[in-house]
């Protein structure tokens, strides 16, 4: 009998941010990391009400690579928003959602 997968703690964060953006209408496309991409690209990008955002998932203490706080930068100094997430709430917060918890 074949055995369920268990997910890694980012691809929970993962689970959740994909049904968060579901809820709010959030474009958002994944980003399959490979040798022809640069490195740091955030784990989504996204469109939310005609700005582009840039969303990587963290889990637990996890932070930012040098490449990865390298291309937030990038993308906020071209006018794009970069979120760090490790829930959908963060992502929720970032975009301007006041929660009620």
């Amino acid at each position: 009998m074949h055995q369920p997968r268990r997910q890694t703690p980012e691809g929970l964060v993962k689970a959740d941010i994909r049904r968060t953006a579901k809820t709010i209408g959030l474009f958002m496309v994944p980003i399959v990391g490979g040798p022809l991409q640069p490195p740091g690209l955030p784990d989504y990008i996204a469109i939310y009400k005609g700005r582009f955002v840039g969303i990587e998932c963290k889990a637990g203490k996890n932070k930012l690579s040098q490449h990865q706080e390298r291309m937030k930068g990038e993308i906020e100094a071209a006018g794009g928003l970069f979120i760090v997430a490790y829930s959908g709430a963060d992502v929720l917060k970032a975009l301007g959602y006041d929660l009620l918890f």
